[in-house]
């Protein structure tokens, strides 16, 4: 019986909206593509999220990859509101499994200075509803890795067969299924969020 939701933060809860990001902070169009493979996209965007790379660091690393976009990937660092933005319903999600029941828990790949301006800024409001949190920087480990998933479910004595997992990439939550857990694909929120309500109320949770 599923009685946990765990949920990955990034287009699940909020939206990584990095290309329209790079168009608002004034970036010539002709230049937004070369800044995205060079910074979201690039090899060390992981990096800073698994907490391995600073900001500092990686925008340095992502200027080495493409050095006639330097002004432009320092723009794309130095401010960062607007990467990623709450959707609008998640609060009001996450209150609905709780009363139906459910614990609900973070596990996401996300870099320090990016969740930390989040918390201390007040961003993302759903951080005040969640029973507990594993994200990648603290534990310098990254989804689809067995190990941050054990790390959740060790940290706050979760059984993977009372979990359902939610996150934005197949292998993510593929490998939670090998777990032992649920998993449910978000595509597409809606459907998402009507899938999880068929597993709920398949088992009784109303």
């Amino acid at each position: 019986m599923i009685k946990n939701v765990v949920f990955d933060i990034g287009n699940v809860l909020a939206q990584f909206r990095y290309k329209e990001y790079i168009k608002e902070i004034g970036i010539a169009p002709e230049m937004c593509d070369r800044v995205a493979k060079a910074t979201a996209e690039g090899p060390y965007w992981p990096l800073m999220d698994k907490g391995v790379l600073t900001a500092e660091q990686t925008m340095l690393n992502c200027i080495a990859l493409d050095p006639g976009a330097e002004p432009e990937i320092r723009l794309f660092f130095k401010d960062m509101h607007g990467l990623v933005v709450e959707y609008p319903d998640s609060c009001e999600w996450i209150q609905e499994l709780k009363n139906r029941g459910m614990k609900v828990y973070l596990l996401s790949n996300y870099s320090k200075e990016n969740f930390e301006m989040a918390e201390k800024e007040g961003l993302f409001k759903f951080l005040q509803l969640d029973e507990g949190r594993v994200i990648s920087y603290t534990v310098r480990m990254l989804k689809p890795d067995a190990a941050i998933y054990n790390l959740l479910l060790e940290k706050y004595g979760l059984d993977p067969k009372e979990c359902v997992f939610l996150d934005d990439s197949q292998r993510n939550v593929e490998a939670a299924e090998k777990l032992g857990m649920r998993g449910i694909l978000v595509d597409d929120r809606e459907w998402a969020r009507a899938e999880l309500d068929v597993l709920l109320d398949s088992q009784g949770v109303h």
